[in-house]
């Protein structure tokens, strides 16, 4: 009767668990893990939730409150957006601080910036015992795989593929809502194109944004803002969720 007892106890705990992680990771897809291709290496990945989009203007937003009321004046003002004069007029009018562009990708924050957003995640989500962070690059490849149709197989039919958002020679381009779009086979948003993504290494920038011509998208070559830290109005970022701590 005992061991019944705890076996129903052991059943309820997972599943309220598993509720509860399907409730927080809400706008998360999980990624079963395997095995991906770099550099000629097969590379293994372990399974991890990615968000399906890029953290919004609003999301951002309201960590920057949070921020306010929780944590240092430094580390807000290392959160804070910054873009100059120039970089700023790259962008619609006040699509920083317009709620016209809530659901539009942040920009103009720092690699440290994203960090401390996925340092937030972890805050405001105690009842979790994984760990939020930024992706490295075979995580990000892993999630981009279906995204990438051999990305992409040419600049006329990439041309005329309305999947991505990438500056083209006959209009103007600029960022479009985190949902713009389709969705991966995953289910995830805007992997290639719209903004440019930070990882979890210094410098380390993929997917190119809605400024760059087609050829300078190619997942499997280095990304055009390599060695970038600074802020950028090309560039947001993504988190990922790991069950487990990642030391």
């Amino acid at each position: 009767m005992l061991r019944i007892t705890f076996l129903i106890f052991s059943m309820c705990a997972l599943f309220n668990y598993d509720t509860l992680m399907a409730q927080q990771l809400d706008g998360f897809v999980k990624m079963g893990g395997g095995v991906i291709q770099a550099s000629n290496l097969n590379l293994q990945v372990k399974p991890f939730f990615i968000s399906k989009t890029e953290i919004s203007n609003k999301e951002y937003r309201t960590f920057l409150l949070w921020l306010e009321k929780n944590r240092s004046s430094d580390e807000l003002a290392e959160a804070t957006q910054a873009l100059d004069v120039a970089q700023t007029k790259l962008l619609p009018k006040n699509y920083l601080k317009s709620s016209k562009y809530d659901n539009y990708p942040i920009v103009g924050v720092s690699y440290r910036a994203a960090q401390l957003y996925c340092e937030y995640l972890n805050a405001i989500h105690p009842g979790l015992s994984g760990k939020f962070r930024l992706p490295d690059d075979r995580e990000w490849l892993y999630a981009s795989a279906i995204s990438n149709d051999d990305m992409l197989h040419s600049e006329i039919a990439a041309s005329k593929d309305k999947s991505y958002n990438f500056k083209l020679t006959t209009e103007k381009t600029a960022p479009m809502p985190v949902n713009s779009l389709k969705a991966n086979g995953f289910g995830i948003y805007n992997m290639v194109g719209n903004v440019a993504e930070w990882t979890n290494s210094p410098g380390r920038i993929k997917g190119g944004s809605w400024n760059d011509n087609v050829e300078t998208l190619n997942i499997k070559k280095p990304g055009k803002y390599n060695g970038q830290t600074a802020p950028s109005p090309f560039i947001g970022f993504r988190p990922v969720y790991f069950e487990e701590p990642v030391k």
